[in-house]
């Protein structure tokens, strides 16, 4: 293992206690330069299937409810299958019967894809829709629609930032008219969300990322964020993450984002010793 610099994992626990050892900023890992991301979301879904199997089944309720409710937000039709099939007896029948480990997984990715259909209807269009996203810089036209997102995007990540819609829309004007760019990610005349980049900052800075909220946990993050990297020419950016912000930071470290700092800000006032200290988002 020694000579190991390349892996791809499909799954974090979040409870283990290992579990830091699978992220790159990881002082171990680090040292090491070992290149370590997650990968295939299949496999991930596999295993948490059976993982939701064997929770339930060694742990009381609370217990089991309380690590599942974890898996959810990432897997929500794997947790959702391994309950079923945990109901079921599906995986300790597999067992009876002497099913091998890639009947049963062929089975598992079956009923995964039955699923999906029934929680995305349309889902096996989403695919030819993901191919037609494409990329349009925002103009000033477009100002007010990236206010309206960028309050949404305010909201979502619980900032602090009190400003209105008209007051974002102003904010943005003059970021256009700087070192900003704005970009629309557009499918057919549907747009399913925006990004900022300052192009005053080494390397680019990705200050806001949003994706329209009945537009989530479809790919369109994902496939928007690659295009904008083809977009920008680069393959570096730097992006910010509120510290209680724990589902945007899996979404950016499933990725490939690292850690590298922690901003802090002083404020009188606020917490036991007049000031916490906390990351903030631009």
């Amino acid at each position: 293992m020694s000579g190991v610099r390349t892996i791809r994992y499909a799954a974090s626990d979040p409870i283990a206690g290992g579990a830091g050892l699978n992220r790159p900023d990881n002082p171990f890992i680090r040292e090491r330069n070992i290149d370590i991301r997650q990968a295939e979301y299949r496999l991930g879904e596999i295993q948490r299937v059976i993982r939701t199997d064997h929770v339930l089944g060694a742990l009381d309720p609370v217990k089991a409810g309380r690590i599942l409710s974890r898996d959810q937000e990432e897997y929500p039709r794997a947790v959702e299958l391994g309950r079923q099939w945990h109901a079921s007896g599906r995986l300790r029948d597999a067992a009876r019967r002497g099913l091998s480990f890639a009947a049963v997984v062929d089975e598992m990715a079956e009923a995964l894809d039955r699923q999906r259909q029934v929680i995305f209807p349309g889902e096996e269009n989403r695919t030819d829709e993901l191919h037609q996203l494409r990329i349009v810089q925002a103009a000033d036209e477009h100002i007010e629609l990236l206010a309206e997102m960028n309050k949404q995007l305010i909201e979502d990540e619980q900032h602090d930032n009190p400003m209105n819609v008209a007051q974002l829309a102003e904010r943005m004007r003059g970021f256009l008219s700087g070192t900003y760019s704005a970009w629309l990610f557009v499918a057919g005349d549907d747009v399913k969300g925006y990004a900022l980049v300052d192009h005053g900052r080494h390397p680019l800075y990705l200050r806001q990322f949003f994706i329209c909220r009945h537009c989530r946990r479809q790919g369109w993050g994902r496939k928007g964020f690659r295009l904008l990297l083809q977009e920008l020419g680069t393959d570096t950016i730097d992006i910010d993450v509120l510290v209680w912000n724990m589902r945007g930071r899996r979404f950016w470290e499933s990725l490939g984002f690292a850690g590298r700092s922690i901003r802090m800000r002083y404020e009188p006032g606020r917490g036991p010793n007049d000031g916490d200290a906390a990351e903030r988002g631009g």
